[in-house]
């Protein structure tokens, strides 16, 4: 079988029990950075609409109903999800987290997730150069010995799924701010 581990991060080696706490801390704190990120990401959007206002609007509409169009965009488009994986190997106690980004999310993942990488992939060209790919490989073909899905081996956490109305709320009026700023400041260059 086929094993590929993506977006994979070691949170702790010789973790203790208290540490599954900090792993939730952590990801608590990355929601945070993670609801400021998302508006200044939405920005880009303004390429599509051609900085015209109706388009602006329409983008608003679009956060504000959840949307799925993958052309207006949504909150829909930031879904990011992640498990936390506790194992113990040869009495070393481990915890590794998964993440499960939508589209462009790998961007923000990359920016702010400041963890040693930790993906994992059995390939027939084996020998990745990784002095620790033979740890990632027992670690992953041990976590899924007996399962195939990460909910099945770990704890799930959505750091955003698109249906939280707190988080969407955040992002729209912070998005909604944004916009009203850069509208006042083109209206005062011009």
């Amino acid at each position: 079988m086929s094993t590929k581990v993506f977006y994979a991060y070691l949170f702790k080696e010789n973790a203790e029990f208290g540490d599954l706490d900090k792993a939730r801390e952590y990801l608590a704190d990355l929601r945070e950075k993670f609801i400021e990120w998302v508006p200044k990401d939405m920005i880009r959007w303004e390429a599509f609409h051609k900085d015209d206002v109706n388009g602006m609007l329409d983008v608003i509409r679009a956060i504000e109903k959840d949307t799925k169009d993958p052309f207006k965009g949504g909150v829909w488009d930031y879904q990011l999800q992640a498990t936390v994986f506790a194992k113990t190997l040869d009495g070393v106690n481990y915890i590794a987290f998964q993440f499960f980004p939508s589209n462009g999310i790998v961007k923000f993942l990359k920016e702010n997730v400041k963890l040693r990488e930790f993906w994992y992939e059995n390939q027939t060209d084996e020998g990745f150069d990784l002095p620790d790919y033979p740890l990632r490989e027992k670690f992953w073909e041990t976590v899924y010995d007996k399962c195939s899905i990460p909910s099945e081996c770990g704890f799930n956490c959505d750091i955003y799924d698109g249906t939280n109305f707190r988080v969407t709320d955040t992002i729209a009026r912070e998005y909604c701010q944004m916009m009203r700023s850069k509208e006042e400041k083109d209206v005062q260059e011009n």
